[in-house]
Formats: C-alpha cells, sequence, structure tokens
C-alpha cells in the first residue's frame, strides 16, 4: 500500500501540507486502511504511520451545520434542493453500505469517522434524491445512491472500491413495479469504471462530500486543494481555490442562523476548477448541485457553509444557486 499526501496552497515560506493518505490502488481488494488527516510545517512529505485524527491534528475545521436549503431560478424556472449532512456511528454506515454490484469482489469499507450527506431536488415536477457515504478524514466516498422519482423513475447505484467503481443501474421493468421500492426491479444493468492509470493515488470523491470539505478546511491558513471526483461514469481532476473575497448579503433567515446583522459580509471567493484525464470522455463534466464544470462559489468565511453556487446549467445558461436556509446542530 502507497499513500499520497494533498498539498495545501499558499501557506508561505513553510508551505503546510493537509496529509489525506489514501491506500494505494492494488490488483487485489483489500479493505481499506485508515486515511490521515493533518497540518505540517514542512514541504517534505509526511509520514502517515500516525494515527488518524482530524480534531488532534487541527487540519479540518468542525462541521456543525446540519441541514441547508438552496434555491435557483431562471426565467420561469426553479428548483429547490434540501440538504442535510450527519456524521454517522459506525455500526449504522456498514449497514447502510450495499454489496458490490457485478464482478466487484469488495467495496471500500468505512475506518473511523462517517457522514453521509442527502439532497432532495425538485425541478420543472422531477424529483431526485441522493445519499452520499464518505470518509470524514479525507472525503473520499464509499457509496452514492441516486434515485429518480415519478414515471421515468430509475436508481442508480455506485459502490466505490480499490481502483475503481463498481455501477448498478435498475428501472420498473413493468408498470406493476412501478409501485415497488428500487431493490425489487427486474430491468436493469452492471457496469465498472477503473481509475485512469494517472489518477492511482489521488484522492476520489463524489462531488456531493465537497460540502463537507469546504467547510471543514482551514481557509484561513490555506488557498485550497486539489483531488479526485468522480461524476457519473467519469473522473476529473479537481482544483479547490481561493481566490479572494466578496461582499454578499445572505438571506434574511440565513443572516439570523449565521448570528448576522443586516450589513452584508465578506464571503470567500473559491473557484472548483474541473480537467479530464487523458483518455477519458470529454462530454461527461463536473457536476455539482446541476451547474456543469466550472464553478464559482461563495462561502461563510466562520462556518464554511456555501452560500452560492455560480455556473453553467445544460441548455439554461449562466444560474446562480443560493442558500435560503440553514440550521445547525
Amino acid at each position: 500500500m502507497t499513500r499520497t499526501p494533498l498539498r495545501v496552497r499558499g501557506l508561505g515560506a513553510l508551505a503546510a501540507l493537509v496529509v489525506l493518505c489514501l491506500p494505494g490502488m492494488a490488483v487485489s481488494q483489500p479493505a481499506a486502511t485508515s486515511a490521515v488527516a493533518s497540518v505540517v510545517t514542512t514541504e517534505a512529505e509526511a509520514s502517515c504511520g500516525i494515527e488518524r485524527s482530524v480534531s488532534r491534528s487541527g487540519a479540518m475545521r468542525p462541521v456543525d451545520w446540519r441541514t441547508a436549503r438552496y434555491k435557483a431560478s431562471k426565467l420561469f424556472l426553479t428548483a429547490r434542493t434540501e440538504v442535510v449532512l450527519a456524521p454517522l456511528p459506525p455500526p449504522q454506515a456498514r449497514a447502510q453500505l450495499q454489496a458490490c454490484p457485478g464482478q466487484c469482489v469488495e467495496g471500500l469499507a468505512p475506518h473511523g469517522a462517517t457522514w453521509a450527506i442527502s439532497f432532495d431536488a425538485s425541478f420543472v415536477g422531477r424529483r431526485s434524491t441522493e445519499t452520499v457515504h464518505f470518509d470524514a478524514a479525507d472525503g473520499r466516498s464509499l457509496q452514492r445512491v441516486k434515485r429518480r422519482h415519478g414515471s421515468d423513475a430509475y436508481a442508480k447505484l455506485y459502490r466505490f472500491a480499490e481502483q475503481g467503481v463498481a455501477y448498478r443501474r435498475s428501472s420498473p421493468a413493468t408498470e406493476s413495479e412501478k409501485d415497488l421500492e428500487p431493490p425489487r426491479w427486474t430491468k436493469g444493468h452492471t457496469d465498472w469504471i477503473g481509475e485512469p492509470a494517472d489518477a492511482a493515488g489521488c484522492p476520489v470523491v463524489s462531488p456531493a462530500a465537497l460540502f463537507y470539505l469546504l467547510s471543514a478546511y482551514p481557509w484561513d491558513r490555506g488557498d485550497g486543494f486539489e483531488l479526485c471526483v468522480f461524476t457519473n461514469k467519469a473522473y476529473s481532476r479537481l482544483a479547490a481555490r481561493k481566490v479572494g473575497t466578496e461582499r454578499h448579503q445572505p438571506r434574511g433567515d440565513v443572516a439570523a442562523a449565521l448570528g448576522l446583522g443586516d450589513a452584508p459580509i465578506e464571503a470567500l471567493q473559491v473557484d472548483l476548477v474541473a480537467s479530464t484525464f487523458d483518455g477519458s470522455d470529454p462530454t461527461e463534466k463536473f457536476e455539482l448541485m446541476g451547474l456543469e464544470g466550472d464553478i464559482r462559489m461563495l462561502l461563510d468565511p466562520r462556518t464554511g457553509i456555501p452560500l452560492q453556487f455560480r455556473g453553467d446549467l445544460s441548455s439554461l445558461g449562466s444560474v446562480e444557486v443560493t442558500l435560503e436556509r440553514v440550521g445547525f446542530e
């Protein structure tokens, strides 16, 4: 097993590292080993032999928001997304992970703190839900389950494993099956999406885990990070970089929840810039909150919660997705 540190940018002469130690990409599929997230004050690669402890290392900030609602409007169309973020006890996390589909031998297992983030989105009469389980130390994903509800219902399972992602898509085969839950749908297929050779050792996360990572990252000590994301059926390398600040006025309910008055705040500007690996399908773009490609975000400097997303929505052009409600534990 090899482990790869993830560099934090812009910490001055003694540039720090946020060390996100991942298991190497072995041919066999043993259970994933513990990861480490810590800050060191040297350019040299840090040893991963220490016990993983985000809180003791001080590398990551505590994330104490638990619910959020976002709204996007374009012309006469409106979309809303409810978000729920929560840590899971180890027994509950293990119980919620499904078997690896297809010819996958074994999916990644939870080690240490596991969190889940869920989305419930509605747009032009369609409803979709999604839940992602991920490791809190580095965001590497364990499982993603997406479901579309309604007449064109389907369910997708992405089970993350060593060297790739196992995928299963299922849908009702008959009218009578539409009233059943996805495990009882009989139409479907499985696939295996292997990692690109030059992605070996790179932390692979589902875009949803970025909500947590962006909130937990110590923006007061670093200017960003890089990792690999898996969106739909393709891998991308993603850079999250702080580019400045912007005066932003949170909505009334959000301002009250954040303990702010009527005055605007200096929100952090963070750009998400994705690049494809050689040989990847160029039509498969990085996607977050329905926005495709490069995205600019505004973050609350105190809690790290995303206040706004700006990017392009397929067929609708530029769109802003804005936080309109947030709840804390």
